[in-house]
């Protein structure tokens, strides 16, 4: 499971992705809202422990900290826009440590905004919270401890994946056992925590290979690699290739 950053640590964020193509996308959590529209097609969208297969002209509405995925059943097109909980504030004040019992609406005549314009995007997400809070209205208690400290763990290294820390040291600033953590962690993740972080960084390195045409001894300290063994070693475990010949895709000379 990823925990995706970009999503997480902004104030007034909005990202509107607009109608693209449906697409798997694996078990994530942020601190953002999200809705995922299907326009054609089919998707099933696990959210939490539900699973909600979606049609066209239904949607989901996803809390901050729930975990979810995406997986396309028959191929189409969806919109899906991430926002942050104060760019619609009445919605979270409202329902505070809340989640809905039901994330799934039905939308009808809904036109998708693709405007960076942010009177057109808080029209538009109102006009959703307005949708979905008349079909689902009913609150629940919202994530649970276990689902607290994953979250807190996930933030800690996408915040610190480029500083040299351990388990020991990320426990010792939230507060928990480690040996506890260490065995829920791999429970809940199928991996140790140190495996995590590794891909993690590996992760943000394959972004720096491709955006940028910085040195690679440079983008492994940068991601937090202490050598450039260990980073290569690390990228060929996730990869199966080596760092120069990933590059190689991108940078063609």
């Amino acid at each position: 499971m990823l925990f995706e950053a970009q999503h997480s640590t902004r104030q007034n964020y909005c990202n509107i992705q607009g109608i693209r193509p449906i697409i798997d996308f694996p078990m994530h959590i942020h601190q953002s809202l999200e809705i995922y529209a299907i326009q054609s097609g089919t998707a099933r969208v696990t959210i939490g422990e539900r699973v909600y297969v979606l049609e066209p002209n239904q949607a989901v509405l996803i809390f901050p900290y729930q975990k979810h995925e995406y997986k396309t059943l028959q191929p189409g097109v969806k919109f899906c826009c991430t926002f942050s909980p104060d760019f619609v504030p009445e919605l979270i004040n409202k329902n505070q440590n809340l989640i809905p019992e039901n994330n799934s609406f039905y939308f009808q005549n809904i036109s998708f905004p693709n405007a960076t314009n942010v009177f057109s995007q808080k029209a538009f997400l109102y006009r959703i919270c307005e949708l979905f809070l008349a079909q689902s209205s009913k609150f629940i208690e919202g994530v649970s401890m276990e689902d607290d400290l994953l979250s807190k763990l996930l933030f800690f290294v996408s915040e610190h994946y480029t500083e040299n820390f351990s388990l020991k040291d990320v426990c010792a600033t939230i507060g928990y056992n480690y040996g506890y953590t260490s065995r829920f962690f791999k429970q809940i993740m199928n991996q140790s925590f140190h495996e995590y972080v590794n891909y993690f960084r590996v992760r943000e390195a394959k972004r720096l290979l491709k955006d940028t045409t910085d040195q690679i001894q440079l983008i492994a300290s940068a991601c937090g690699f202490g050598c450039m063994r260990t980073f290569n070693r690390e990228f060929f475990k996730t990869e199966g290739q080596t760092p120069t010949d990933f590059r190689k895709q991108f940078h063609k000379s």
